[in-house]
């Protein structure tokens, strides 16, 4: 396998590049893999988002995700549900929406290894519907 260009000092990551035959060697993604610059290391499996997801609440669509089967919804109060298993009911969820003046929460005590439960609040303390809600969900996985 030959590359079509390089540097002196190492390959260009920002050139085009030609391989011919199978490209092979590179192994397996693992828990141990780890990305490392300086002192800083991050685990590359245990540092990606385990799940996230794009929903139109009002229409009852996901408009795309990863790792979402199904999503549930009523005025306020709604329900992701995991295509896989997350190892613990331990994981981490950041929520947004495009609903002005009001806030996304999980709800505490709710959390599972396959559902989210959260809700969209005004300001005002009532529920409210927003179209748009995005999520990311990291933790790890069964």
């Amino acid at each position: 396998m030959a590359l079509t260009k390089t540097q002196a000092d190492g390959i260009n990551l920002a050139d085009t590049f030609a391989f011919t035959g199978t490209v092979s060697g590179a192994g397996d993604v693992t828990t141990s893999t780890a990305i490392t610059k300086g002192s800083a290391s991050i685990n590359v499996l245990n540092g990606l988002n385990k799940a996230w997801w794009h929903l139109d609440s009002n229409n009852g669509v996901i408009d795309d995700s990863y790792n979402v089967s199904s999503f549930t919804d009523s005025t306020g109060y709604s329900q992701v549900t995991l295509t896989n298993t997350m190892a613990n009911n331990k994981w981490t969820c950041v929520l947004t929406s495009d609903e002005f003046e009001s806030v996304m929460s999980i709800f505490g005590g709710f959390e599972t290894t396959t559902e989210c439960y959260y809700r969209c609040r005004h300001f005002n303390s009532s529920n409210s519907e927003p179209d748009d809600v995005s999520g990311i969900l990291t933790g790890d996985l069964a």
